[in-house]
């Protein structure tokens, strides 16, 4: 992804964050939900823009009998075949995921834009998880992936807990390197901290300031909006 496409995505998270809790995101937040959104779905850069991976729901027996009567084993080489077999409800597209089990459909939230699908992917990663909410100001990748993994927000491939939390960890982490310098406008630097106050790899410090970056004026524009009451609402909760 280039950088005036991280800095939209930035400015997207940024105002559906707003939206939803009612202050501008912090540096090191933003940093750590764009790694986790760009290592699910790049962002968004799927059908139906979901930011996170988020399921909405599984097959029905119905549906996976289907399947099952046209030999469709889980594969992204049979996705596009099992996708003109199942009419798709309101708001989801069909996908293939990975697990301990190993690759299995679901149904993922399926949204018009990037703005409705942020709303959602920060809904179900910081809203409904207090444990990643409590840390992400000030967290280091190895810490939002164990808080993300005991919440179950991702499974992964191994049967060992730290297996998988090691190597989502690292994921974030090369995502976040990538990231973090082109939204605080550092011409390259990551401006991480290596101190006590919240350092951690790959992503900024939280009082380092935003530079030039598209990302502080989206924030500034959305405090302002916020302040005379015309705030983005975000997307309506619906339960799956």
């Amino acid at each position: 992804m280039t950088a005036p496409d991280y800095n939209a995505k930035a400015a997207i998270a940024a105002q559906a964050w707003l939206a939803l809790f009612g202050k501008p995101i912090g540096l090191n937040a933003l940093t750590l939900v764009l790694a986790v959104g760009d290592l699910e779905t790049g962002l968004g850069n799927v059908p139906g823009h979901n930011w996170g991976s988020v399921h909405k729901r599984t097959l029905t027996p119905d549906e996976q009998a289907i399947l099952e009567a046209h030999s469709l084993l889980p594969s992204a080489a049979n996705l596009a075949e099992a996708r003109t077999l199942l009419a798709p409800g309101p708001s989801e597209m069909l996908f293939v995921d990975t697990g301990p089990g190993g690759a299995y459909f679901v149904w993922l939230w399926a949204f018009p834009d990037d703005l409705s699908a942020a709303t959602k992917f920060l809904q179900v990663l910081v809203q409904q998880r207090p444990g990643v909410a409590a840390i992400l100001d000030t967290a280091t990748p190895q810490q939002l992936a164990a808080a993300m993994y005991s919440s179950r927000y991702f499974t992964g491939n191994s049967t060992d807990p730290n297996t998988n939390i090691n190597a989502y960890a690292a994921l974030i982490a090369k995502h976040a390197q990538a990231i973090s310098p082109v939204i605080q406008g550092g011409g390259g630097s990551s401006g991480a901290s290596s101190g006590a106050g919240g350092g951690q790899l790959g992503a900024p410090a939280p009082s380092k300031s935003a530079g030039a970056g598209l990302v502080l004026l989206a924030v500034l524009l959305g405090i302002a909006a916020y302040k005379i009451g015309s705030a983005p609402s975000p997307v309506e909760e619906v339960e799956a």
